[in-house]
């Protein structure tokens, strides 16, 4: 049986890791340009955490954080998970009782306790959290790098057999009688039993051209970080942040900076001629957090901006399609990070 994998993002080589395992050479990964260059993993903040809306994801997002943390075994790399843990800030005009009683219903599953507005500001030194309760602290969570764990997944993957083909581009799914036969790249045309789709932003593109039919529809979305730097701040083990209110979310970084973000709302923008600065959301981001945190524009140290595919309902499509030995894995919404290698395991189960 011969296997595809369209796309070496996070997704991709993650579900490249998990095949291989068993089908060796009979994996073959391919990517336009070169892995983990393109797409949302190139700038995902790597914030990896257990706190979710459904007892499903936070399942998923426990066995990832364990591969991750595990790294080592699973992918024959070092670790490079950094435990920070991870604050969600708790604005006043939430109800505080609720809170806790959210805290105290997840306490068999993950390691949650509530902090108030003094514990957060000692534990993220030069903010201003008047406005706020406190937060939930997520003691277990963390950030890892996503190009290492991409590049790392892949290499493992070509270990045990499978095959990397980089600046290959899927041109199109071909199929016959409702049976997939292979992909048409701009350099060849190779022949595939199964398919596995991990093209983010590029899906909707590529299976237009296929003439197959998505389960949901995708719309891409840009996703911007602003990068600060102080140097009379020190960052070591400030733990990540996810704050609903203000919806700033963001990390420290190895090079002693802060990494803060906010959700655009630049949708349904072409992968392939995307505008590489957006001032606005930049000063959108600024504004944001300086009321938060003690910064100016001169600690403004650059921006990381990119893109990738949204579900109407953020949940992702991870799913066989009507066509025989076509799969999706794509739409995880700037979240598919924490996710892959749980993600990597449901694909490798309905394979099989």
């Amino acid at each position: 049986m011969k296997i595809i994998i369209i796309g070496a993002g996070i997704i991709g080589a993650s579900i490249f890791n998990e095949l291989t395992e068993k089908y060796k050479n009979k994996v073959t990964i391919i990517e336009q340009g070169r892995v983990s260059e393109l797409g949302a993993t190139s700038v995902s903040g790597g914030i990896i955490r257990c706190l979710n809306h459904s007892s499903e994801l936070i399942e998923q997002a426990q066995y990832s954080l364990n591969k991750y943390k595990n790294f080592k075994e699973y992918a024959d790399a070092e670790s490079a998970f950094v435990e920070t843990g991870c604050v969600y800030p708790i604005h006043i005009k939430r109800n505080i009782e609720e809170v806790k009683s959210l805290i105290d219903e997840l306490d068999t599953q993950i390691n949650l306790e509530f902090i108030d507005q003094f514990q957060l500001e000692k534990l993220i030194p030069n903010t201003n959290w008047k406005d706020y309760h406190g937060a939930i602290f997520e003691k277990g969570a963390g950030y890892f790098c996503p190009k290492y764990a991409t590049k790392s997944l892949i290499n493992y993957g070509a270990k045990k057999g499978g095959n990397v083909l980089e600046h290959t581009e899927c041109i199109k799914i071909l199929h016959h009688d409702n049976q997939i036969q292979g992909i048409q790249t701009d350099s060849q045309i190779i022949e595939a039993d199964l398919v596995i789709i991990c093209g983010g932003a590029w899906t909707s593109q590529l299976a237009l051209r296929s003439e197959i039919d998505l389960p949901k529809t995708l719309r891409t979305k840009a996703i911007q970080m602003a990068k600060f730097k102080k140097d009379n701040f020190t960052l070591e083990n400030i733990p990540a942040f996810i704050d609903e209110n203000s919806g700033l979310y963001g990390r420290t970084s190895s090079l002693n900076q802060l990494m803060i973000g906010i959700p655009t709302n630049e949708w349904d923008i072409e992968p392939d001629n995307f505008p590489l600065q957006n001032e606005d959301h930049l000063s959108k981001i600024f504004t944001a957090a300086h009321s938060i945190w003690e910064l100016t524009l001169n600690d403004l140290n650059g921006h990381i901006r990119m893109f990738d595919a949204y579900t109407d309902d953020e949940k992702p499509i991870v799913q066989s399609s009507d066509l025989e030995g076509l799969y999706w894995a794509t739409g995880f919404s700037g979240g598919g990070f924490k996710f892959a290698p749980a993600i990597a395991k449901n694909i490798s189960q309905l394979i099989n």
